[in-house]
């Protein structure tokens, strides 16, 4: 760009500005404001790599190892896809702001900046429904409908008031298009309104992760399955809420995303990494709970290479092919364990052997 357009270009912006805040120092002090551009620009490509990986490998697990893509799989690739499309628009604007400098792209980034809940609130419907989707296939394996109906009717609550919030919040001021009457006050909601409507967004945000956390683990704590496979199985949901602890602390934060000056917006880039991380947390650890069947395909090679060491060595070639016999039947015992492991958010559900007590065939259901 010539010197000419950008000098013209930095004029209107300046006279844009004094018309609507009536002070008409923009210009000396707007070029001194700066993002922190490699902290976001880090946070923001991190965020991305570490999301993309995991749903790659998960995706991968479900469709090599388990042979069974469903619907939470599904859910999850359409949060994943939203959830780039967001850290992109984020991106975006970082890029143009550190380039072209705060003065000639503040209008610009207040235009866009009116748009973000849009994509925000996106990925948050899409990210909360594969939360969902996960634990309703985690209570499949239980003959529950009231666990099954809170979840279901707490997640629309939830998807029903961010669409709402979402909407006031992207015309809160008219047409968010123009962006010097979208930030006149005097055409706005109050401040202390849309603090609420976050504030309240957040504490659904939460009490949704918990709800869909705790109506499972009673289910498994309940259950017959073995200690050890319910301390397993119930880590893997808690986990599935962990996105809900970085929620909490952004409650705390709130007023870092307001703007008003165009000093605000470098804080409120920096309020835009309470979101990407709580979405990646979610998407991150929903990933992980279906790499079950892949660390264990690893952990029982290992250990059949090792009975293999053993099988040839002089001491187990001596015995009368007792070796042999105790070799197969690790071998079975391992086999069990495996399909045990693979009870819970790894296998389409119900399986056949399960019912609201635990495993039909184990042995405390064959005692009792």
């Amino acid at each position: 760009m010539s010197s000419d357009k950008m000098s013209n270009s930095d004029a209107t912006m300046d006279t844009r500005y004094a018309n609507w805040s009536g002070d008409p120092a923009l210009a000396p002090w707007t070029s001194d404001i700066h993002l922190p551009f490699a902290v976001l620009i880090t946070n923001y490509a991190l965020a991305a790599l570490l999301t993309v990986m995991c749903v790659m490998v998960r995706v991968y697990v479900r469709h090599g190892f388990v042979k069974h893509v469903g619907l939470d799989d599904w859910v999850l690739v359409a949060a994943q896809v939203t959830y780039l499309g967001y850290i992109v628009f984020l991106i975006k604007m970082c890029v143009s702001i550190n380039t072209n400098g705060m003065r000639a792209e503040y209008w610009p980034t207040m235009t866009q900046m009116a748009f973000i809940p849009i994509s925000l609130g996106a990925t948050a419907i899409l990210v909360r429904a594969a939360v969902a989707t996960f634990f309703l296939r985690a209570l499949g394996v239980f003959e529950c409908l009231t666990a099954r109906v809170i979840i279901i009717a707490t997640f629309w609550v939830y998807a029903i008031f961010t669409t709402a919030s979402t909407f006031v919040n992207v015309f809160q001021c008219g047409n968010p298009l123009n962006a010097d009457t979208f930030i006149s006050e005097y055409d706005c909601l109050p401040v202390g309104v849309l603090y609420g409507m976050i504030r309240t967004n957040r504490i659904l945000n939460v009490s949704l992760d918990w709800v869909m956390t705790l109506m499972p683990v009673l289910l498994v704590a309940k259950s017959a399955l073995r200690w050890e496979d319910k301390i397993s199985a119930i880590g893997v949901l808690v986990l599935a809420g962990a996105g809900s602890i970085i929620s909490v602390v952004g409650i705390a934060f709130v007023q870092l995303g307001e703007i008003t000056w165009p000093s605000d917006i470098p804080h409120s880039f920096i309020f835009t990494l309470f979101s990407v991380w709580e979405n990646a947390a979610v998407i991150i650890v929903l990933s992980l709970a279906a790499m079950r069947p892949l660390l264990k395909v690893y952990l029982r090679s290992r250990k059949s290479a090792q009975r293999c060491r053993e099988s040839t060595s002089p001491k187990s070639a001596a015995a009368d092919g007792t070796g042999a016999r105790i070799k197969e039947a690790r071998l079975a015992s391992s086999s069990a364990e495996l399909s045990r492991e693979h009870l819970y958010f790894d296998t389409s559900f119900p399986p056949k052997n399960f019912d609201s007590q635990g495993l039909r065939d184990s042995p405390k259901a064959r005692a009792t």
